[in-house]
């Protein structure tokens, strides 16, 4: 689900996913170890178990990868002064 604003694309998120829901499913490389989520933006799940199942999901359609469940522990912004 996409919505357009003029020439601008905003992007509202997928069917079931939580946008700020703090948890996110990455892969990690066979030969080097480092955690990967390709090129695209990662889906977020909203609750820990949702994610598990997922992770769960995916280890089971890509049985040589390892799937790594990771929670937003804060989150830091800073405003502009005026």
């Amino acid at each position: 689900m996409k919505t357009y604003i003029g020439k601008r694309k905003l992007f509202k998120g997928r069917i079931g996913e939580t946008i700020g829901g703090g948890f996110i499913i990455f892969r990690r490389g066979k030969r080097t170890g480092r955690v990967s989520v390709g090129s695209t933006l990662p889906f977020e799940h909203g609750t820990f178990e949702e994610a598990f199942e997922e992770a769960t999901r995916l280890s089971a359609l890509f049985p040589e990868e390892t799937f790594c469940v990771f929670q937003q522990q804060i989150s830091v912004k800073q405003e502009n002064e005026q």
